[in-house]
Formats: structure tokens, sequence, C-alpha cells
């Protein structure tokens, strides 16, 4: 898909039905070598909470934990028993107790 941007790109791959080529698309063009963007993240002053499964891969508990130190409002949480994927009845009391505060 030349001349496309990376975005168009993305969703001609999602509307063709080529999931787990966007995914690759996504995790080599977007994520690059994983580092965090620590300058940026010391531009965000609202209170941000970073959220991560107990059981996620390290690099993945190691990134969420440096970039809550990194935000200057940053607070972090570990979902006990959690690994990566979404679990709502987990997230949600942790969300909402986060924006209560």
């Amino acid at each position: 898909m030349r001349g496309c941007s990376f975005a168009g790109e993305l969703a001609g791959l999602v509307s063709a039905g080529c999931r787990g080529d966007a995914v690759e698309l996504y995790q080599t063009k977007a994520v690059g070598n994983r580092s965090l963007p620590a300058g940026l993240l010391a531009t965000v002053t609202v209170p941000a909470l970073v959220i991560a499964g107990e059981q996620s891969p390290p690099f993945l508990r190691n990134a969420a934990q440096a970039a809550a130190q990194m935000l200057p409002n940053g607070r972090l949480a570990v979902l006990p028993g959690q690994g990566h994927d979404i679990n709502l009845g987990a997230t949600a009391p942790v969300m909402a107790e986060f924006l209560a505060s």
C-alpha cells in the first residue's frame, strides 16, 4: 500500500480482514524499540492511572512501573492474578476508585 498513511494502511488491513497483518504492522512500525518517551510523559500533568496485570510479561510490568514514575501525577495499579488481557471485573473497581479520588 504505497503512499498510504500509517493509519490508512492499518485501516485497510483491518477492513480486508487481515487483522494479524495489522497487528504485525503496528508492532513493527509504531511500537518500535519499546522505549518510553520520558520527555513526553513528563509533560502530562493531569492525574494518570497506569494499570498492569500481575501476570503480564515482565517487560510490560516494568514499562508500566516506569511510565507511572515518569508521569508527574502518575499512579500504578497492579491487578493481582491478571495478565495482559483486560478483565472488566478486576479493572473497573480500580478505575472507579481512581476517578473518585
